[in-house]
């Protein structure tokens, strides 16, 4: 087969009568018998994967003539699953009738029904997971005998979700056919059809989003009834966007059946095939990146002619990387069946299952971290056998955090809908939706912040109601920033397809690539900065041509960091899984964790920083033993600071939203914004300096209200 005249699939008989398939003239792959009769498949001469039948009729699969995997029946007709001589996995029948699934001789998971009918899980012989139906015939799932969630249908016909017996989440339909969704018996969304078939969601009885199809058949979405995008078909096929009726964007297919995306009519991009078969990219006619396979099957890829990286796999079946022909890195399985990880021959990580099913990591052969579920279903957390953080689900449905057994913070639905943010049972923050569609966010019960849509589509955000800045797209499809109604900040891409940054008309910032693949930037069109990657794979970075900054990985898998050829610094992993940082040889920073679950800091071996959280959720600080600086909320939300138990410094937002500082009990200092947008800044309650533009954008200062 061929497309054009040089690309030429082959498929044949080989010498021994295998099937034969070749992509020009030397790639062959060949399909036939080996000589027990066994289906061999071959990439060339030498690699050959082989499935056939076992002395004991089970199948076996291998690749090369060492690795056999097993597939075949048990001593007591249970499905069994061997990779090499050693590992065994069993699948069967319990004795009630039961599925068990066995990894070796003693991990044993059982599925089977419990005694009112309900579909029972076990890991082990103590986990106990039921799936059945309650006493209206709704699906009830349950963790332990205590946790029970409902799925059921209410009285007007609609779908009912409870986690215990007071939470309820419907799904129906409205009076106009429109779906409806409803937590408690307040809050309703309709999804329905409007006046001309285009769909309409709706939250409340306001909102109103319309998606449907415009005159010529292309996609039309609107909010409200002024916004308008377009999504359809241009004249040669191709996929076109528009944003009200200027903006045309296409993505279509070249003359070689390559993918072209252009923005207007002078910008393309293409994604197509080479003559090897492998995946090419270009800006422009020069630039081209090529993805393959090589000699061996392994993933190759390359910019332009020279740099090629290779991803395949080892003669144990593990994935290995290579950048050149030196570095190589391994992933696979270890004899426990846990994932594995290698850098070379010695740096051996571990992933596995311990014995209660929780996930463990190890680091070599003593560290062990551990995930699992506790006995309410919550996630655990485990870092040794002493500290456990807790993650799980409160009496209505919120989320709940918990660091041992007292500090809990909660994360939930108010009744409006808005999502509810709780440090223990005072402090409430909600975040939701305002009439015209637009996010709002409160601190307690005044403070409001909007960020919606103007009338051009572009992005608004309001402190109250007066201040308004906006972000959108300019005629060439740049991306503009106004505050008000003066100043305009543009980005966009060059004729090269470089990022380019202007203030006003006349700055230019570029953002490229170089003629080797490396970022270049620039300011103006003489300063010019490369960022790119070295011989070794490491990160060079260079400004001009001289300088030279290398980033890599050291021989025990740290990393290195080196200014010209001489100085090198590391940071990599302790023995007890703290992170370490060297300058040189000899000087050794340690960052870890402490017994309180605490952030450790150690230069050497005898200074230690702590830095984790107090009984009332504050962050502590602490170097040493003895001194102790908190970092909290006070009962208004604002930030509260203390050295020692004394002094106490506060930070928060006034009655108008403005920023407001206290040093103690009585001194208080205002920031914030004043009717017409300026600056305020008030020392007590009578002092009042204002900074502001006037007219023509000049600068105001005024101090009270007559200068």
């Amino acid at each position: 087969m061929g497309l054009g005249l040089t690309e030429d699939q082959r498929l044949g008989l080989g010498p021994v009568g295998d099937l034969t398939m070749g992509l020009g003239p030397a790639e062959d792959q060949r399909l036939g018998l080996g000589p027990g009769g066994d289906l061999a498949m071959a990439l060339g001469a030498t690699e050959d994967q082989r499935l056939g039948l076992g002395p004991r009729g089970d199948l076996t699969m291998g690749l090369d003539p060492t690795e056999a995997e097993r597939l075949g029946l048990g001593l007591v007709e249970d499905l069994t699953m061997g990779l090499g001589p050693t590992v065994d996995q069993r699948l069967g029948l319990g004795p009630v009738g039961d599925l068990t699934m066995g990894l070796g001789p003693a991990e044993d998971q059982r599925l089977g029904l419990g005694p009112g009918g309900d579909l029972a899980m076990a890991l082990g012989a103590t986990e106990d997971q039921r799936l059945g139906l309650g006493p209206r015939g709704d699906l009830t799932m349950g963790l332990d005998p205590t946790e029970a969630e409902r799925l059921g249908i209410g009285p007007m016909g609609d779908i009912r979700m409870g986690l215990g017996p007071t939470v309820d989440q419907w799904l129906g339909l409205g009076p106009v056919r429109d779906l409806t969704m409803g937590l408690d018996p307040t809050e309703d969304q309709r999804l329905g059809l409007g006046p001309v078939g285009e769909l309409t969601m709706e939250l409340g009885p306001t909102e109103d989003q319309r998606l449907g199809l415009g005159p010529g058949g292309e996609l039309t979405m609107a909010l409200g009834s002024t916004e308008d995008q377009r999504l359809g078909l241009g004249p040669g096929g191709e996929l076109t966007m528009a944003l009200g009726s200027t903006e045309d964007q296409r993505l279509g297919l070249g003359p070689g059946g390559e993918l072209t995306m252009a923005l207007g009519s002078t910008e393309d991009q293409r994604l197509g095939l080479g003559p090897g078969g492998e995946l090419t990219m270009a800006l422009g006619s020069t630039e081209d990146q090529r993805l393959g396979l090589g000699p061996g099957g392994e993933l190759t890829m390359a910019l332009g002619s020279t740099e090629d990286q290779r991803l395949g796999l080892g003669p144990g079946g593990e994935l290995t990387m290579a950048l050149g022909s030196t570095e190589d890195q391994r992933l696979g399985l270890g004899p426990g069946g846990e994932l594995t990880m290698a850098l070379g021959s010695t740096e051996d990580q571990r992933l596995g299952l311990g014995p209660g099913g929780e996930l463990t990591m190890a680091l070599g052969s003593t560290e062990d971290q551990r995930l699992g579920l506790g006995p309410g279903g919550e996630l655990t957390m485990a870092l040794g056998s002493t500290e456990d953080q807790r993650l799980g689900l409160g009496p209505g449905g919120e989320l709940t955090m918990a660091l041992g057994s007292t500090e809990d913070q909660r994360l939930g639905l108010g009744p409006g809908g808005e999502l509810t943010m709780a440090l223990g049972s005072t402090e409430d923050q909600r975040l939701g939706l305002g009439p015209g569609g637009e996010l709002t966010m409160a601190l307690g019960s005044t403070e409001d912040q909007r960020l919606g849509l103007g009338p051009g589509g572009e992005l608004t955000m309001a402190l109250g109601s007066t201040e308004d800045q906006r972000l959108g797209l300019g005629p060439g499809g740049e991306l503009t920033m106004a505050l008000g109604s003066t100043e305009d900040q543009r980005l966009g891409l060059g004729p090269g397809g470089e990022l380019t940054m202007a203030l006003g008309s006349t700055e230019d910032q570029r953002l490229g690539l170089g003629p080797g693949g490396e970022l270049t930037m620039a300011l103006g069109s003489t300063e010019d900065q490369r960022l790119g990657l070295g011989p070794g794979g490491e990160l060079t970075m260079a400004l001009g041509s001289t300088e030279d900054q290398r980033l890599g990985l050291g021989p025990g898998g740290e990393l290195t960091m080196a200014l010209g050829s001489t100085e090198d610094q590391r940071l990599g992993l302790g023995p007890g899984g703290e992170l370490t940082m060297a300058l040189g040889s000899t000087e050794d920073q340690r960052l870890g964790l402490g017994p309180g679950g605490e952030l450790t800091m150690a230069l050497g071996s005898t200074e230690d920083q702590r830095l984790g959280l107090g009984p009332g959720g504050e962050l502590t600080m602490a170097l040493g033993s003895t001194e102790d600086q908190r970092l909290g909320l006070g009962p208004g939300g604002e930030l509260t600071m203390a050295l020692g138990s004394t002094e106490d410094q506060r930070l928060g937002l006034g009655p108008g939203g403005e920023l407001t500082m206290a040093l103690g009990s009585t001194e208080d200092q205002r920031l914030g914004l004043g009717p017409s947008g300026d600056l305020t800044m008030g020392l007590g309650p009578t002092e009042d300096q204002r900074l502001g533009l006037g007219h023509v954008g000049d600068l105001l200062m005024g101090l009270g209200p007559t200068e």
